[in-house]
């Protein structure tokens, strides 16, 4: 968590800091539809019982696809549910008159911002590194 802003100036970093975290976010929901499009496209046949591949190949990617959606949903939850903690401290600091509420507004933004930048950036490793394993699969002799 950044620091509260006493001053202007540490307000506008603050406010820097989400600017480059949104722009972060944006370019890795980018990121993170590509390879969940090249996922899909090697799942879906095989959840339709249409792929060539191999039935071993075939029961060791539905395996894991199963395996993966839970702990996925475990590491989003864990992500998003320390953060309301910190964003409460912030505002009772604020409604205790210690900070103004702006400069509070902008950090717990900012901080919320990096939050799901980290969760997004976890997804999208697991992903592309799905989509490289499956498009390296695809082409590899069966």
């Amino acid at each position: 968590m950044a620091p509260l802003p006493s001053d202007p100036a540490e307000a506008a970093a603050a406010g820097d800091r989400l600017a480059r975290e949104s722009a972060e976010i944006v370019a890795m929901s980018g990121a993170l539809c590509t390879a969940a499009i090249e996922v899909l496209a090697h799942r879906l046949p095989i959840i339709w019982a249409a792929s060539p591949a191999p039935v071993a190949w075939q029961m060791a990617e539905l395996w894991r696809m199963c395996l993966e959606k839970p702990i996925a949903g475990w590491q989003a939850g864990i992500s998003l549910g320390v953060w309301p903690f910190t964003a409460a401290g912030l505002v009772a600091r604020s409604a205790a008159g210690l900070t103004p509420a702006e400069p509070v507004a902008l950090v717990v933004t900012a901080d919320a911002a990096t939050t799901v930048r980290a969760m997004l950036d976890a997804v999208h490793e697991q992903v592309a590194a799905n989509a490289e394993r499956l498009g390296l699969q695809s082409r590899s002799p069966r």
